[in-house]
């Protein structure tokens, strides 16, 4: 999946625009809520939040950094969401999956915010995890390059108040 360079071009037609400014209207006046959405009023919202925090949407006026040295692989995903389902961890599926903000529902187009607090959970789970030496990984260099480039990554976030972490899954 890549980013979308245009903004006229993530969109099928000017109806689908339409209501993606009306969306994008409705999330900066009141917040982001996919409540009382239709799915495709929630696909088209999906959309939007993915270019919002796009280099070329609002990641300037929103002051956003990238924080992670390399991106987390599908392949370390998914073996980190086999290990967490397998012990009842629950935030750390949203790595393979996605997650709408504010519901548990997957999105469209795969990206995920967590909420500071869910920083530090996705922090405490994921430690947990790598601590388990009775884990045995796929590949002996997940582990390593989960702790470089995530569990990194929500130690620096949940060190700072107050600051939330936005992932777009590719």
């Amino acid at each position: 999946m890549q980013f979308v360079e245009d903004p006229d071009e993530g969109f099928e037609d000017d109806d689908e625009r339409e209501i993606a400014v009306g969306l994008a209207r409705h999330a900066l006046g009141s917040g982001l809520s996919y409540e009382g959405l239709s799915k495709p009023e929630k696909g088209v919202l999906d959309q939007v939040v993915k270019m919002a925090f796009h280099d070329m949407g609002l990641s300037d006026a929103l002051k956003l950094e990238p924080v992670s040295p390399e991106p987390i692989t599908l392949i370390q995903a998914e073996a980190i969401v086999r290990q967490a389902g397998a012990r009842g961890l629950q935030l750390l599926p949203v790595l393979a999956e996605g997650r709408r903000f504010g519901t548990d529902e997957r999105p469209s187009q795969p990206y995920f915010i967590l909420a500071p607090s869910e920083v530090v959970k996705m922090r405490e789970e994921l430690g947990a995890l790598l601590a388990d030496s009775s884990i045995q990984w796929p590949f002996p260099q997940i582990a390593a390059s989960v702790r470089s480039n995530l569990l990194s990554v929500l130690d620096k976030v949940a060190g700072k108040s107050g600051l939330a972490l936005y992932a777009t899954l590719t």
